[in-house]
């Protein structure tokens, strides 16, 4: 939780100031590898120990009205099955002036509720029952860039009826990919996640990192030399997820805790999370986007100091307004950002080795092609290759979350494939 102070202290002031607070209900936003799931279930942990319902959910597949229904009956086993203790004494409390409730009450509200009854229905005597008790309800929601549309819009009206205007104690903290804010939070029907405070994971720093390596190597009796570290910590860029791979690489390469991790450790363990990083995260992202996404970021690793908008228009042959479009979606992915001098670059989540080695794959085709006279597309180009009549557009459809599958010119609007309900 390095570098998450801020953040947990916002979302903490809401969830103790209630349903009128702007945090109450929290949208977390960033990408693969930033540290939602974790900052989540942190989250959980505390509003749990200071007397609050936890109901935890993920969207990543469909049947979210079954998970409430499920996380409800699982919260009720688990303080039903709790051994007694004192009314008045639960586990510390990690938030001041958080404390709703004990965990008796916990007991006696789930005792209340039906399982049977529709999500609605469920949920709001679930947050009755919490605040004529004292308490109240968390309801967590991973993975929701990859919901249903529609069971997240049924979820949506339910809890704005719920917590906005009937303003019952149901907070919510969600949590997505950084371009559902082109997505899914543009969608009108998703009112009550479109007014959620919207909160972006922090990128980590290196003194984040200097910390996040270095305490837990001193937890566990080992020792860390003071030059391997600052090289590690350098090495760890945005994501805690890289920061978690060098330790553990460090750790285990080093032979911890019997010797301490020096330099080469260090420096080996940053070569294999840099790739795990690559085949884990960026290559699953790289493949998510559309075509037009990966030249324009192909363009840019090629162009590198000299990607300005000039450079980009001549290279890529796209109308303006598309090029326009493909570059905001790359911002809010995190992938690209502005150097001082109004040159375009990439970030630490598309750094460009792993751009130009996967870009890489393409242009072995292209270069083939070219020499077999097929177009006259050069190796290093990234411009737009004439389609052959079996390629598809793979235009990218926000609503429908899918690609266009007809051939690339094609007139009229584009298709998913998708069959329609």
């Amino acid at each position: 939780m390095v570098g998450r102070d801020r953040i947990l202290a916002r979302i903490g002031t809401g969830l103790a100031s209630g349903p009128r607070a702007r945090e109450f209900t929290s949208v977390l936003l960033g990408p693969r590898g930033a540290g939602k799931t974790v900052f989540l279930t942190e989250m959980e942990e505390r509003a749990a120990s200071n007397g609050w319902i936890v109901v935890s959910l993920d969207a990543s597949t469909a049947g979210i009205a079954e998970r409430v229904r499920q996380g409800v009956v699982h919260a009720r086993d688990t303080h039903e099955g709790a051994a007694g203790a004192d009314p008045d004494q639960g586990r510390p409390g990690r938030w001041s002036g958080i404390r709703l409730g004990p965990i008796s009450l916990q007991r006696a509200v789930l005792a209340e509720v039906r399982p049977e009854w529709d999500m609605r229905h469920l949920l709001a005597k679930l947050a009755e029952h919490a605040q004529r008790a004292g308490t109240a309800v968390l309801m967590t929601l991973d993975e929701m860039h990859s919901g249903d549309r529609d069971e997240l819009r049924r979820l949506s009206a339910d809890l704005q009826h719920i917590t906005k205007r009937s303003g019952l104690p149901l907070a919510v903290i969600a949590a997505g990919l950084s371009e559902m804010k082109l997505t899914l939070l543009m969608d009108k029907k998703m009112t009550f996640f479109r007014r959620c405070a919207r909160l972006d994971m922090p990128d980590l720093t290196v003194a984040d990192a200097l910390q996040g390596l270095r305490l837990p190597v001193l937890d566990a009796g080992a020792t860390f030399d003071q030059d391997a570290l600052r090289f590690a910590a350098r090495a760890c860029g945005p994501l805690p997820y890289t920061m978690q791979l060098v330790g553990y690489n460090a750790w285990k390469i080093a032979g911890a805790p019997d010797r301490p991790i020096d330099m080469s450790a260090a420096q080996e363990a940053c070569l294999l999370a840099s790739e795990q990083v690559i085949e884990d995260l960026i290559e699953p992202a790289w493949y998510d986007l559309s075509d037009s996404s990966r030249a324009f970021l192909t363009a840019v690793s090629d162009l590198g100091p000299h990607a300005d908008y000039q450079r980009l228009a001549a290279t890529l042959t796209a109308p303006p307004q598309s090029l326009a479009d493909t570059e905001r979606r790359l911002r809010a992915c995190g992938y690209i950002a502005d150097t001082t001098d109004g040159v375009l670059r990439l970030t630490g989540l598309m750094p460009r080795d792993a751009v130009r080695r996967l870009s890489d794959e393409v242009r072995r085709y292209r270069s083939h092609r070219a020499s077999s006279g097929l177009d006259s597309l050069a190796v290093g180009d990234v411009s737009t290759v004439q389609s052959a009549p079996w390629e598809r557009c793979r235009a990218y459809m926000p609503r429908a979350k899918a690609y266009c599958v007809l051939p690339k010119s094609h007139a009229g609007g584009h298709r998913s494939g998708r069959r329609r309900r």
